[in-house]
Order: C-alpha cells, then structure tokens, then sequence
C-alpha cells in the first residue's frame, strides 16, 4: 500500500480496531521506518498531552482530547506538504540552506519545515555528511524558534535534530563532537512527555560511535541497554535491529562463530514474519560468516538466498554485496580466474555507483585473484585505476597514499598477498575513522 496519512496513522494510533484496512497498514509499518518513526511520534504526542502544562495551542483550560491530536496531526501533514515546496530548491544545494538563516524566516518556521531536514539529513547522512550536518544544524536552528505546538512536539523535533548531528559527526569521525551532541540530544528527550524510546535511541547512538572507535565492550553494554528498552516497549523490529549491529560488533573482535549464532536468530526471525528484506540482509551475514569459517558449501547457499532475496525486493545495489561474496567464495575454492572476472563485474557497479570504499576493498580481492594467476605485473595497473577513480572523485588523501604505496611495492614485486591484506584492513577502517592516517606495513610482511 502506499504511505497511509499522519491522520490515518493518529486514528490507527488511538483506535486500530476501527480501521478497516488494519492489515495492511500493519504490514506497511514492519517494512517503512518513516511510517514507524510517525506512529512512534503521535504516540508520544497523545501521552504528551496527558501532561496538563503540555499543551500550548490554544484554549489552555479546556482538557486535551484525541480530537485535539488529530487536528494536530492534520496540521503537521499540511506542514510537511508545505515544506516539500518550501526547501525543495535549497534541499538541492546545502550551502544555501547554511546562509538562509531559516529561523529568521516565519514560513520556514513549522514543525514541518524541521521534520524534512531532519528526513535529509537522514538520508545524506551515508552519502554526505557534510551535507547532512548542514541539514541536522538547520533542523535544530529552527526548532528552538519554533511556538505555538506542544512542548513534546517541540522537544522531540530538537532532540531528533541533536541525534541527526551526532550521526553526521560520526560519520566525519568526530566522536567527541558527536557525543556531545547525543548529551543535547537525550537533554531534549528528557523534557518531552511520553517519549519512553528516547533514552533507547540515544544510548543506540552512543554505541554506534563506540563501535567505530573499537571500544567494543563499551558498544556493546551501550547495545544491551538499548535492546532491553525496545523489547519492553514492544519495537521489535528496532530491538532485532541492535542484535544485529551487536553481531557486527562481535564479528570486529573476531567472535565470528558467536556473531553466526545471532545472525541465525534473526534470519529466523525474517522468515517467520515474511520480512524479505531481513532475509535478504542476514543471509548475507551469514554468508560471510561461513566464508569466514571456510564453510563454503553453506557461504554458496546463504549468498544464493540473499542475492534472490534482494532482487526480489528490487535492491540491485544491495545485492551487489552477496555477489561480491560469492566471488569470494570461488577464489577460495581455488578458481582465481573465474574470481576475478565475477570481481571485475562487482567492482564496475560499485563503481557505477560511486560507492568509491567498496570499489577499493574489491579491486584489493582482485589484487589477490591476480597473484594466485601469476600475474602480478596486472597488480600496478590495477592500482593506478583506483588512485585515478579516487581522485576523479576527490577521495581522502590517506585512501589515495594507501593505494599509492601499494602501487610501488607492485611494481618493485613486493606486494605479497600480505601487504594487500594490510592496505584492505586500511581501508575498511577508513570507513568509520576518516581521519586514519596510512602508515605502510613492517618490513617483516
């Protein structure tokens, strides 16, 4: 079905048995999180307004009724139409939305206006987070100016600018600055009415960052805190979501049997609820754990499922992944030749894509294809298409003097597979430390 409307969402809200397609609106909300996070929101909205100084419209001594949330709810649908409109030109260019000055701006001023950056700043934050931390800073700039709603609206919409902010921080390895942002963040939740989740989201913040800077023990403390809060309020999605990034995390300090273990769970859990898309990205999971545990035979059938999992769903990109592990899988069955022209195709659609970190960790497998082949001399031109792709696309420097390095150790025939192990683990740190600094490998490798 198509998005169900903020008053459709209010009235499923308040009374789902009166809807008559309550099925499918169910169904819509295990697989939207856009959809999920509005339900969340209105809830927390109806619960605000059994809070007596939580209502600020109008009409202060009449008591709040659901009437009153569902013209609240009608408004904000209206807002966010009018905020399409409003920031569709500045959404495409972010430098404009930095010197607008928004809040200064009354029409820019809604609560609409503040819920669709906050939606850019979500979507860019993978993609540019540069861009996302304009968006974030503009949501919040016009958050604080905002009057005339709830005080649970206004604090939710202030505490969900703060999170976006720490993500993109994240994402541009400033921790510090992210963290502290995630301290306005649960500030802002902790003024909100009837926001039980807001706690769980911001520890499930925290601990992405703890991930990212190898503090495992203290991510995955952060993990359980938040999966305890979700399954107690019922977000089973969001709590089978954390057991998974705890898995990721295991899999980081090298417990792949027991990260195996929890991916099972929730590919489990996906079948039994119909979810495609769970089982598509745990079959993956688990692919790669079998490859890691040289169990081929299974890491070929969880990599089968998920690649048809994903097309399914019409997820090409995404399928790339299990692709990319099957390939995998056949140079380490001993078939380097036919490893590397499966690599090769891989890499290209990453490289279509401009998803320029994958690029390199596939041009590194292929690097190794062409060792087992002998032909080593490949192993220089291979090189220089990167650090040419990479710099097409103004790359971090660090990626760049990586490659770099192993261009010349190619061509001086010191580029064991050892070496490109070392410029692989690199690179897949680059991912959440941009600020890494390459350093070459002991003379030793």
């Amino acid at each position: 079905m198509t998005h169900p409307s903020e008053d459709e969402l209010a009235q499923y809200a308040f009374d789902p048995e009166s809807i008559a397609e309550r099925q499918e609106i169910e169904a819509h909300l295990e697989t939207c999180p856009r959809c999920s996070a509005s339900l969340t929101f209105i809830r927390s909205v109806d619960t605000g307004f059994r809070d007596p100084d939580a209502w600020e419209i109008a009409e202060r001594d009449a008591s709040p009724t659901r009437d009153a949330i569902r013209d609240l709810a009608a408004r904000l649908a209206a807002e966010d139409e009018e905020a399409e409109e409003l920031l569709e030109r500045l959404l495409e260019n972010p430098a404009r939305i930095a010197l607008a000055n928004l809040a200064a701006r009354r029409k820019f001023v809604t609560a609409g206006v503040a819920r669709r950056l906050l939606r850019a700043a979500s979507e860019a934050c993978e993609r540019e987070p540069l861009e996302a931390l304009t968006f974030a800073d503009a949501a919040i700039n016009v958050g604080e100016h905002l009057i005339g709603y709830p005080q649970t609206v206004i604090h939710n919409l202030r505490a969900h600018g703060w999170k976006e902010r720490a993500n993109a921080l994240a994402a541009l390895g400033q921790y510090d600055a992210s963290l502290d942002s995630l301290d306005h963040a649960e500030r802002e939740f902790s003024q909100a009415p009837g926001t039980p989740l807001g706690r769980a989201i911001v520890q499930h913040a925290r601990a992405i960052v703890r991930y990212y800077r190898g503090e495992f023990d203290a991510a995955i403390e952060l993990l359980s805190e938040s999966a305890a809060i979700y399954a107690s309020l019922g977000e089973t999605d969001r709590y089978m979501r954390i057991r998974h990034v705890i898995a990721n995390t295991m899999v980081a300090e090298g417990d792949v049997r027991g990260a195996r273990a929890i991916y099972q769970e929730l590919l489990a859990w996906g079948e039994s609820e119909n979810d495609l898309a769970w089982v598509a990205r745990e079959s993956n999971t688990l692919g790669r754990c079998a490859y890691e545990l040289r169990d081929l035979s299974s890491a070929v059938q969880y990599f089968h499922q998920s690649i048809q999992s994903f097309r399914e769903l019409g997820m090409a990109a995404e399928a790339l992944r299990p692709e990319w592990g099957f390939a995998l899988v056949v140079l380490g069955s001993g078939k380097p030749r036919e490893a590397l022209a499966r690599l090769h195709d891989v890499r290209e659609e990453f490289r279509r894509r401009e998803m320029l970190s994958d690029e390199a960790l596939v041009s590194l497998d292929m690097m190794d294809a062409l060792h087992a082949l002998g032909r080593d001399r490949e192993v220089v031109a291979l090189a220089s298409e990167t650090i040419e792709s990479f710099t097409r696309a103004g790359m971090l420097t660090s990626a760049l003097t990586a490659f770099a390095y192993l261009k010349e150790a190619a061509a001086r025939g010191t580029a064991t597979p050892k070496v490109i192990q070392h410029v692989r683990q690199f690179i897949s740190r680059l991912q959440r430390e941009p600020a890494l600094l390459f350093c070459p490998p002991d003379k030793n490798l």
